[in-house]
């Protein structure tokens, strides 16, 4: 609800239709330099609280108080943390990359920034637009004020820089819009799309094993991108004919999510059935994994404990991976099935928590018979402070004195 707000380019190109311009004007560009990472955290905190306490709107909306807002709003703003590998880091700047509440967070700080100062300038601009970080400007007062306003912005938050961009040839990129000063006809600015130097003309080829309605909304820009779509394989009567055919319709079909197959479609149409194509697994899918990988827990055939908060350590072996078997372990807790679990037991006896993440090998053994006599062991070694498997051996306490006790250091041997 400000003036400088832009929700898209269609909505900047509508604005642009609305403002006089005058041959001595610059059109300018303003970004900020890595918004997100760099607003100030407690100074939006306290100008979203102020604009809370003055708004009569906020008793009819939410049944919580401004300090509850507040509360939560916080907690989800400085609780940002990421895992590397098997660290932990907590960012202390800023506002998380990704998160819902980021966009909000930058668009109030920027909000206030443009009233209290840009606003009160002595040599304000006669225009300025903001779509997130990106500003669209129009300068009336020459470049050499041009150039002490930029430092005017840069000087007023420590974390927050503006870059400048100024109009070439009486022409300005600005989001995927190319605008252009205008003095000859009647219209003040002339548009066309914008795209980077960048930018490879490269679109999903013809050939890929995709759905042809994928490849038909390929094709959206007529003159440019025909030329582009030939050069990937696209036939000319296709392209042609699915211009034609652009047009915007209704439909009240079924709608299904199915993996690709070229046959399923047309099988749905006579059914009435409207179809759409997900991907499953990818090149990506199966080749990037952006979680750390707990390597331990990927184990097979080994002796394991999982700790609980009360200090004691729940014992036993598996053949499969260990995080298959944790995976277990957390079922028979969350669905109260003590009688297959010792662990679950103690759990809904006690009224603990698990600590899961910290669930250790103590030793590996592929042999079955050892693996379960070594288990037996590691339970009897601990005495009564362990919670431990039930379908375990019974080891005979005569051999226990030969056996190591120190269980941790992976020297337990059996004889």
């Amino acid at each position: 609800n400000t003036d400088s707000f832009i929700k898209n380019t269609p909505h900047f190109i509508e604005k642009l239709t609305t403002i006089n311009i005058d041959s001595t004007d610059l059109l300018v560009s303003f970004d900020v330099v890595s918004l997100f990472t760099n607003v100030p955290v407690d100074k939006t905190l306290s100008i979203v609280r102020n604009k809370l306490e003055n708004d009569n709107t906020v008793k009819d909306r939410t049944k919580l108080n401004v300090s509850a807002l507040m509360e939560l709003l916080t907690l989800c703003i400085k609780t940002t943390y990421f895992q590397l590998e098997n660290d932990f880091y907590q960012q202390d700047f800023g506002v998380a990359m990704g998160s819902s509440l980021s966009p909000i967070m930058s668009n109030t700080f920027m909000e206030h920034f443009e009233e209290t100062y840009v606003k009160s300038y002595i040599n304000k601009p006669k225009i300025w637009w903001r779509y997130v970080d990106d500003i669209f400007s129009i300068w009336p007062h020459g470049q050499d004020n041009l150039a002490d306003f930029l430092n005017f912005l840069n000087n007023i938050e420590p974390t927050i820089k503006f870059t400048l961009e100024l109009e070439e040839n009486n022409k300005l990129p600005f989001l995927d819009v190319m605008i252009s000063k205008n003095t000859e006809i009647n219209s003040n600015f002339q548009t066309n799309v914008y795209r980077k130097k960048t930018n490879t003309n490269r679109y999903l080829n013809f050939n890929s094993n995709h759905h042809l309605s994928i490849k038909k909304g390929v094709i959206k820009k007529k003159d440019h991108i025909k030329n582009i779509l030939k050069e990937n394989a696209y036939p000319v009567n296709l392209v042609d004919k699915t211009f034609l055919q652009i047009e915007n319709t209704s439909h009240n079909n079924q709608q299904r999510q199915n993996p690709y197959l070229k046959k399923i479609k047309r099988l749905g149409n006579n059914f009435n059935i409207r179809t759409a194509f997900k991907t499953n697994n990818t090149l990506r899918s199966i080749l990037t994994h952006t979680k750390p990988i707990n390597k331990e827990q990927n184990e097979k055939n080994c002796i394991y404990q999982i700790p609980c908060q009360c200090g004691k350590h729940y014992i036993g072996e598996t053949s499969r991976p260990l995080d298959v078997r944790i995976k277990e372990h957390k079922n028979y807790v969350r669905n109260y099935q003590v009688d297959r679990s010792n662990l679950a037991q103690h759990v809904w006896d006690n009224h603990h928590q698990i600590n899961w993440k910290e669930a250790s090998i103590i030793q590996k053994e592929q042999n079955f018979g050892k693996r379960k006599l070594k288990e037996s062991a590691c339970i009897q070694l601990n005495g009564d402070n362990y919670c431990s498997s039930a379908e375990t051996l019974s080891l005979n306490r005569t051999w226990l004195p030969l056996l190591k006790k120190d269980v941790n250091n992976k020297k337990l041997k059996i004889l």
